[in-house]
C-alpha cells in the first residue's frame, strides 16, 4: 500500500473506533507479523500466493465473526440499557441475587421481608425482559456481569 502499511492502517482503524474487520495479505509476512495482527484484531492473515476461493473464504468467515460481534454488542448495550432502569433496592437485591443468595437470604441481608424482596425479584425481571429468575442471570451473564466463573462483578454494569 502506498504511503501506509497495513500495519499503520490497523493502528489508524483502532485509533478512530472502527470495527470493521481486516485480512492482512502480505508476500512478506512472517509470524511475528502474523501474531501481532491478530492480537490486535485482525481477523486473519494470508500470504501470497493463495487462491481465490481462499480468499472469498476467509472474507466470508471474517464478515460473518463481524456480524456475531455486532450483534453481541447490540444485545449487550440492551441489557445495560435496562440495569440502567433499576432503582437502587432493585440493584442491591440483584447483587445478592448474582452472589447465589435466595430471597430468604436476601430479606435477611437487607433488613427486608422475603415477600418483598420477593416483589422486587418480579419487578426486575419484568424491567429486564426475562420470564425467571434463571433467564434474568443468563441475561446477566451475557451482559458480562458474571464472569466465567459465575462470580458477579455487577459494580462495573451500574457505572
Amino acid at each position: 500500500m502506498p504511503g501506509m502499511s497495513g500495519l499503520q492502517l490497523q493502528q489508524e482503524m483502532c485509533r478512530r473506533g472502527s470495527h470493521l474487520p481486516l485480512i492482512f495479505v502480505s508476500a512478506h509476512g512472517d509470524i511475528p507479523m502474523a501474531v501481532e495482527t491478530l492480537k490486535k484484531g485482525a481477523a486473519d492473515f494470508v500470504e501470497k500466493p493463495f487462491g481465490g476461493q481462499t480468499l472469498l473464504d476467509k472474507v466470508h468467515e471474517a464478515l460473518r465473526q463481524d456480524e456475531l460481534r455486532f450483534r453481541r454488542q447490540t444485545q449487550m448495550e440492551e441489557i445495560q440499557s435496562r440495569l440502567a432502569l433499576l432503582t437502587p433496592k432493585e440493584k442491591d437485591v440483584l447483587q445478592y441475587l448474582m452472589e447465589g443468595k435466595r430471597s430468604k437470604q436476601i430479606a435477611l441481608a437487607l433488613g427486608l421481608s422475603r415477600k418483598t424482596v420477593d416483589w422486587h425479584l418480579s419487578v426486575m425481571r419484568e424491567k429486564m425482559g426475562a420470564d425467571s429468575t434463571g433467564d434474568l442471570i443468563l441475561l446477566l451473564h451475557k451482559a458480562g456481569c458474571l464472569g466465567v466463573d459465575g462470580s458477579p462483578h455487577l459494580a462495573a454494569s451500574f457505572a
